[in-house]
């Protein structure tokens, strides 16, 4: 995404003038109608002197974790992939947003569908410890984790880290949502919270959770959509296409709240991929 050289110039007479980075990017949202995550990136772009003629990259160069992404520079419309062409449907810089149209075949939505072990009720814990009372009016689909060991589900991941460029080992197991009349999920962030009591054990572990790929397996007669709540934005459960963010900063700042709307007709089927940066090393109590 480019912006204009007379917006550049703006920038940086406000911060000759002593402005506030903030009060830079509040000019960009609330005078030029900028998106706060927008904004941001574009202020941080010139504020940092990146000397990339004007242009924000996909990832910021604040982002302390390495994270996946899709390359979409100069592939036009479609990504030719190993075992199949997908269609970028819409594609935004900040928060990183990829619509991809086609990512899965009818058949093998319909596979993935039929894999699915026995699902039990997914769980979100209502605070920061693991003694927290689950809070069922967060989330109120059915889960079910997907055996690795299946042909569908090995050619889908491997679809996916090849899309991503991002390592399998680094993939979490893919987990199949299914959500009935009445079900939906809460706005809510993927990444693993900061502060939480488990927190340093899970990310030095086996890293923080830094982008999510939700693949529609069926599309839902009525309800179910997609939405990010600080981004106004709602996208629509059709059957093999998929949605990509990412989050690498672990921050609301990011714009990656979302949450799934109720189903009011029919049923909605997801696959959900979390993706992890590499374990990430956590200091101990001497600042070491």
């Amino acid at each position: 995404m480019q912006f204009t050289e007379e917006i550049q110039q703006t920038l940086l007479q406000f911060k000759a003038q002593g402005k506030t980075y903030t009060q830079c990017v509040f000019l960009l949202a609330g005078e030029l109608g900028y998106s706060l995550p927008v904004a941001h990136r574009i202020t941080e772009a010139v504020w940092n002197l990146e000397g990339n003629q004007r242009r924000i990259f996909h990832l910021p160069p604040s982002a302390t974790l390495p994270c996946p992404d899709i390359n979409t520079q100069g592939s036009g419309a479609t990504i030719a992939l190993s075992d199949r062409k997908i269609c970028i449907a819409f594609e935004q810089i900040a928060t990183r947003i990829v619509l991809l149209d086609g990512f899965l075949s009818d058949a093998e939505c319909d596979a993935l569908c039929a894999s699915a072990g026995t699902f039990q009720a997914s769980v979100v814990m209502s605070g920061n410890d693991a003694a927290s009372e689950v809070d069922r009016a967060i989330r109120t689909s059915m889960s079910a984790s997907l055996n690795t060991g299946e042909s569908i589900v090995q050619t889908v991941q491997k679809r996916a880290a090849e899309l991503l460029n991002w390592p399998l080992h680094q993939c979490e197991t893919l987990q199949i949502q299914r959500y009935l009349p009445g079900d939906q999920y809460q706005p809510h962030y993927d990444y693993f919270q900061p502060g939480a009591d488990d927190f340093e054990q899970i990310v030095s572990y086996s890293g923080q959770r830094v982008a999510t790929l939700i693949m529609y397996l069926n599309t839902p007669e009525r309800g179910g959509d997609t939405y990010f709540w600080n981004l106004g934005m709602k996208i629509k459960a059709r059957k093999g296409s998929a949605v990509f963010f990412s989050y690498p900063d672990a921050s609301p700042r990011g714009g990656s709240f979302h949450g799934g709307d109720m189903v009011i007709t029919g049923e909605k089927w997801i696959a959900t991929q979390w993706l992890r940066s590499p374990p990430v090393p956590v200091s101990d109590d001497t600042g070491q």
